[in-house]
């Protein structure tokens, strides 16, 4: 169980076969949201700084994991630095999703762990129930939000860093796609939701829209409501787009 659900999490899988977690002490749920958090970068730290030392083909692997608008040229002269300043900025996202879900109303230590598994788009969370164990509204559009990010290409995060301007996302075409995606299905679901009047208000079928579409969409498993509810026609829908899942480059499958 604990080799399964380790490897789950290095690899964001977000499979597990744990239950009861509302009642596992806070180190191991700390350690179980951190393995994501690592399994989520650690790749491209993996492909860009460390095996280029060990005089291993690592650029080979760094493209395959950064293409898009950048990939056919380096984003800094030394590849330790790129590395360092992927970093930064997943660290960066991770602080600004946690500071978000605090001052949501979420306790400090489910923020941090929810921070970590939603920048890694792991699924993880510190509660049987997901995020679905705190009922708000908010709570929901910050993490669907921090999902979108983190489901982007990095590269284009490093260039808005790097001093260029928002422009830089919609001139890539695969940013484009996703967001259109994501929106389409965000209509299509808010529709057939509210046609079925499975939940009592607009917004409240447009907020469980929208985060179920964006946590299935980027493969990270958040739940917030059993979507055994929903029209199958649903569920189907948004399993085949995971398989479309996040931007290449980003922290998401697909």
């Amino acid at each position: 169980m604990l080799f399964f659900e380790s490897f789950s999490g290095l690899t964001t899988t977000g499979a597990t076969t744990l239950v009861g977690l509302d009642s596992l002490p806070h180190a191991i749920l700390f350690y179980r949201q951190m393995l994501q958090w690592f399994g989520g970068m650690g790749i491209i730290v993996l492909a860009v700084a460390i095996l280029p030392i060990l005089g291993v083909g690592g650029m080979q692997l760094y493209r395959a994991e950064m293409p898009g608008p950048l990939k056919d040229n380096k984003m800094r002269p030394r590849i330790a630095e790129t590395a360092k300043t992927l970093w930064l900025i997943y660290v960066l996202l991770t602080a600004a999703c946690a500071l978000a879900l605090w001052f949501a109303g979420m306790p400090a230590f489910d923020a941090i762990g929810h921070s970590f598994a939603t920048i890694a788009i792991g699924g993880f969370s510190t509660h049987d129930a997901s995020v679905g164990y705190f009922d708000s509204p908010t709570i929901n559009t910050i993490i669907a939000i921090f999902l979108l990010i983190s489901g982007c290409n990095y590269g284009l995060h490093f260039s808005l860093l790097s001093g260029r301007s928002l422009k830089v996302y919609w001139r890539d075409p695969e940013f484009r796609m996703f967001i259109g995606v994501q929106l389409t299905l965000v209509v299509i679901c808010t529709l057939v939701l509210w046609f079925h009047n499975i939940y009592d208000s607009a917004l409240t079928t447009l907020n469980q829209a929208f985060f179920q579409v964006v946590s299935m969409a980027t493969t990270a498993g958040f739940t917030t409501d059993s979507i055994a509810r929903w029209p199958l026609f649903l569920p189907v829908l948004l399993l085949c787009s995971a398989f479309i899942g996040g931007c290449a480059g980003s922290t998401g499958g697909g």
